[in-house]
């Protein structure tokens, strides 16, 4: 389980995590999530998204902060846990997922 926060930008890649159940829930701002065909789903605060088993990407779309709450299970948790569309490992802190490294901003911070 983890929180995660993207001030903008979001996991750009198209990508699926093959052996992995999750979710994604909306604590706050808005997160709009694609799937393989390009299919665009917007979900706002307190609403969620399941998406085992099918390519995916998603992007902070609210013109705020997005905070996110990721659940996982993967019982076996395997060396590899996300495929990019080729079919290769795609890493979440690759240049591919256009990962910047954070960086605090000062006087700015998100509670529950």
């Amino acid at each position: 389980m983890a929180i995660k926060y993207y001030y903008e930008g979001g996991e750009n890649s198209l990508h699926t995590h093959p052996t992995e159940d999750h979710a994604f829930i909306v604590l706050d701002g808005e997160a709009t999530f694609y799937d393989r065909a390009g299919n665009a789903t917007a979900l706002n605060k307190g609403k969620g998204i399941l998406p085992k088993g099918w390519f995916y990407r998603f992007h902070n779309s609210g013109g705020k902060p997005l905070v996110l709450l990721r659940f996982g299970a993967d019982p076996d948790r395997p060396e590899v846990t996300r495929t990019g569309i080729t079919g290769n490992p795609l890493e979440s802190r690759s240049r591919e997922n256009n990962f910047v490294a954070p960086e605090p901003i000062e006087g700015s911070y998100w509670s529950l």
